[in-house]
């Protein structure tokens, strides 16, 4: 009985932790791909705020996003621990250190809103603009709030996963034979 009274307590706890994530919701207001030079594509406008969960199937990636930096400032230089960083200085942008092959998402938060950004292959700089942002009031053109880098990990290629494959084979088959000859 003592068991059934501390479990029911505890899910009632937990029921009522808010938790990290954060919900998003899309606005009727479309974002625009040429916001930031160099995009293929765009999502949003969204409210709320970025975060790893709430855009892990942006742009229809089924393997999410991995979150690199965040530039939290309208300006400045934002270096990721594995070296990459950005820049960003009035209305311009340099990404430095990421792979070419590598997929890229930047998030612009503006006001209450953001919108992703996926970037052409080995884009490194260029231009951008708060218009696929909107302010507390509903009006395009915030100021810049933070600048969120999300990029997709490289996939082992098949090739090693293939001989790795193979030689955890032979092993059990050399493990499974010996065991035969003793």
């Amino acid at each position: 009985m003592k068991k059934w009274i501390v479990a029911c307590a505890l899910a009632l706890g937990l029921m009522g932790h808010s938790g990290t994530a954060s919900a998003i919701t899309l606005t009727s207001t479309a974002c625009i791909p040429g916001s930031v030079s160099g995009a293929t594509a765009c999502q949003g406008i969204y409210s709320g705020n970025d975060s790893p969960s709430a855009v892990a199937n942006f742009f229809g990636n089924a393997t999410g996003w991995d979150f690199l930096l965040k530039l939290d400032s309208s300006s400045g230089t934002e270096t990721a621990a594995t070296g990459e960083s950005l820049n960003v200085t009035g209305n311009n942008w340099t990404l430095s250190g990421v792979a070419a092959s590598t997929d890229v998402m930047f998030i612009l938060k503006g006001g209450p809103t953001f919108s992703a950004f996926l970037m052409a292959s080995g884009a490194t700089g260029g231009t951008f603009d708060m218009l696929s942002a909107l302010k507390g009031n509903g009006q395009p053109g915030p100021g810049l709030s933070h600048w969120s880098v999300y990029t997709t990990m490289a996939s082992v290629p098949l090739p090693a996963s293939g001989f790795l494959l193979g030689f955890v084979l032979a092993c059990g088959g050399l493990m499974a034979r010996r065991r035969q000859v003793t």
